[in-house]
């Protein structure tokens, strides 16, 4: 591997594994693709199209089209590459720590500070910030998509945010106006039941489960390696697995 810090990864529906190998030493790190077996394959702008070989986050698709992001986005269909920057599109130079595949195939891209952002057909672009539209804040660290159509998005500094897109309506859970304990939530995950799960940055706060607008938590000694919990994946038994800051 070409860094021990990796942000963000996703599976295509080979099931090859796609990782982001970030350095944070000014030297350049790649996109990885693993095919599970023993067969690795790096990305970088000296041997691709990529625009950087560190990258923030991926996804893939509904096409198995690889998405990336640092700087500026990076699309890559298996053969050719496409970059988008403030030149071809409304995108800011900035890390973005969520990108997010729904179920028609938009690409949702939380950017620091600079809100979240959509791309529809590959082209057509809208913006959502607190200054156009009731997001509570712009530093967006998940996106997720449950069973209803309704986009989750984790906002660090705020809470968790609900957008029904179908009428345009936004629904913020904050410290403020809730019992959520903690303004940095991280790990977000909507299981195959519909249920919201939370976790938490920088806080013993552990995760919670949003159940008719009650955080219900789940607390230490619970979570075993540490009660920052920065990703939550579901096993096709139903089971819940966690990482934390601690591993």
């Amino acid at each position: 591997m070409k860094s021990n810090y990796v942000p963000s990864m996703s599976v295509d529906k080979f099931e090859n594994l796609w990782l982001c190998a970030f350095r944070q030493d000014n030297t350049e790190g790649a996109l990885m693709k693993f095919d599970r077996l023993s067969n690795w394959s790096f990305y970088n702008s000296k041997n691709s199209g990529i625009a950087y070989g560190n990258q923030f986050s991926v996804t893939i698709d509904t096409n198995n089209v690889v998405w990336c992001f640092y700087n500026k986005l990076s699309k890559f269909d298996g053969t050719k590459w496409k970059i988008y920057d403030s030149t071809n599109s409304p995108l800011k130079a900035s890390i973005a720590p969520e990108i997010f595949t729904d179920k028609h195939n938009n690409k949702w891209m939380g950017l620091n500070f600079y809100g979240l952002y959509k791309l529809e057909n590959d082209s057509i672009w809208t913006i959502y910030n607190p200054a156009n539209s009731g997001i509570g804040g712009a530093f967006i660290t998940k996106i997720r998509e449950d069973a209803l159509g309704n986009f989750w998005i984790n906002i660090s500094s705020s809470g968790v945010c609900k957008f029904t897109l179908s009428n345009n309506s936004w629904q913020n859970w904050t410290p403020q106006n809730s019992n959520l304990i903690s303004a940095y939530p991280w790990g977000l995950h909507i299981d195959k039941s519909n249920r919201k799960w939370i976790g938490f940055g920088n806080t013993e706060t552990g995760i919670a489960e949003l159940i008719d607008n009650l955080f219900v938590y789940y607390n230490p000694p619970i979570i075993e390696g540490g009660t920052s919990i920065t990703d939550i994946q579901e096993d096709r038994f139903g089971n819940l697995w966690l990482s934390t800051g601690n591993g």
